[in-house]
């Protein structure tokens, strides 16, 4: 199980900072790369055209563990961003 998990967490990863360094290359943000790689993984396009291989990838079995982790990036991310926070920029002073 465990396996699955970081499998699927190093294609994440791995797929995310290729799309983010091409979309770098070409003029834009790399964070646009890294959801267009997520999109890419996800069941809109390696689901339907490569079933088995998401199956292989992300069996339904890991997916609520893939969840916890995902919301748990999401929250240090927020913590991050309220970190660098400047409210007296927001107030315009």
């Amino acid at each position: 199980m465990i396996v699955h998990v970081l499998m699927a967490l190093a294609a994440v990863v791995a797929l995310g900072w290729l799309f983010g360094q091409v979309f770098r290359y070409l003029g834009q943000p790399p964070v646009i790369g890294e959801v267009i790689a997520g999109i890419a993984l996800g069941p809109s396009l390696l689901g339907r055209f490569f079933p088995d291989t998401a199956a292989f990838l992300v069996p339904t079995a890991i997916g609520p563990y893939l969840s916890v982790i995902a919301q748990l990036g999401v929250i240090i991310y927020m913590f991050l961003i309220g970190l660098e926070l400047n409210l007296d920029a927001l107030k315009g002073g």
